[in-house]
């Protein structure tokens, strides 16, 4: 916006001020303020939601491998309450890294 008129009246300090906004000029870059707002907003909503994406993707991997360490330990308490002649092959079945339980998830299912 530019200023194109500013009128003193009497002798106070009251100003009229009359703004006339410009198209945008290609020659000088410069966008009118209504347009500077928007695309400011709309950078400052892409990054929200890309920053919400990514901690969204971390939790989730977090959240799976807490998941997958709580159901091993409730298979382990399991294991304790089995006669002692199972302990040990139910124990053995347990000790599956979250890392190899993956490996073996996705050779299951044919993910890659």
């Amino acid at each position: 916006m530019s200023a194109s008129a500013c009128e003193s009246q009497n002798s106070s300090a009251q100003f009229s001020v009359q703004f006339t906004t410009t198209p945008n000029d290609s020659s000088t870059g410069h966008l009118p303020h209504d347009q500077q707002l928007a695309l400011r907003n709309r950078s400052a909503k892409a990054v929200c939601q890309a920053v919400f994406a990514l901690i969204l993707v971390l939790l989730s991997a977090c959240s799976a491998r807490q998941a997958y360490d709580a159901m091993a330990e409730n298979q382990r308490t399991q294991c304790l309450r089995r006669p002692p002649s199972q302990q040990a092959d139910c124990m053995a079945q347990t000790r599956i890294s979250y890392e190899e339980y993956l490996r073996q998830r996705r050779e299951a299912t044919g993910a890659k």
